[in-house]
């Protein structure tokens, strides 16, 4: 079979693209070919999937941590059918709990800046769960299947994105790996906002560089 991933020319056969299977989500099957993805949408899928004009929007964004589309996948009909990425080596997400502080810190100051360029782009993130994110030598948002180009006045769009980031952060990030109780949960949210403000700002005021994710929350919480 023959895809065409932007101008390029791709000839595959169904057995060798079966062979480079690596994921699936509810949109797109995943196929890995040596540095990048092909994600090629499900027939059936009812979803909203980002559009042509919107990858070759996205796909100009220079971003260092929300990874953004190469170009657009197209069958030998000419037919619109994917979009291709990056690859990213994907290491246990659960080694993200024994990251110190610092670290996450420093990696939510890339994050920001990433923001800044969406938001100045009209880019809205919209949706960030973990099941989309990936853990390198950072942290990698890998999903733009919910990104979409916004009317919104950029200050309004990096609010939302901001918000976005945070609820990440906070719910699956420190919450997840940190195994807090319901209500020590509780606690952690009236401790650390985000409405207002960008979360690392918060974290920043009063953390500790080598503590982990667990230490730094419990130590939080006990604040309280």
């Amino acid at each position: 079979m023959i895809y065409y991933v932007g101008s390029r020319e791709l000839k595959i056969s169904d057995k060798e693209l079966n062979d480079c299977y690596i994921n699936e989500g509810s949109e797109v099957e995943v196929f890995r070919l040596d540095d990048e993805v092909l994600k090629i949408y499900k027939p059936y899928c009812n979803k909203v999937r980002l559009d042509e004009n919107t990858i070759n929007t996205l796909k100009h964004i220079n971003t260092k941590r929300i990874i953004m589309p190469s170009d657009v996948i197209r069958d030998e009909t000419s037919k619109f059918i994917g979009y291709s990425m990056p690859y990213i080596e994907s290491f246990d997400l659960k080694k993200l709990k024994s990251i110190s502080m610092g670290y996450l810190i420093d990696e939510l100051d890339i994050i920001r800046d990433d923001l800044k360029i969406l938001s100045k782009n009209k880019i809205d993130i919209e949706d960030i769960n973990i099941g989309n994110v990936l853990f390198n030598d950072g942290i990698y948002f890998i999903d733009p299947g919910s990104y979409c180009v916004s009317d919104y006045r950029e200050n309004i769009l990096y609010s939302l994105n901001k918000e976005s980031i945070n609820k990440f952060v906070l719910k699956d990030i420190l919450e997840r790996y940190s195994r807090l109780s319901k209500y020590d949960k509780k606690l952690l949210e009236e401790l650390i906002p985000t409405d207002d403000e960008y979360i690392g700002d918060i974290l920043f005021c009063d953390y500790m560089p080598n503590q982990n994710i667990n230490e730094y929350v419990h130590k939080k919480v006990k604040s309280r």
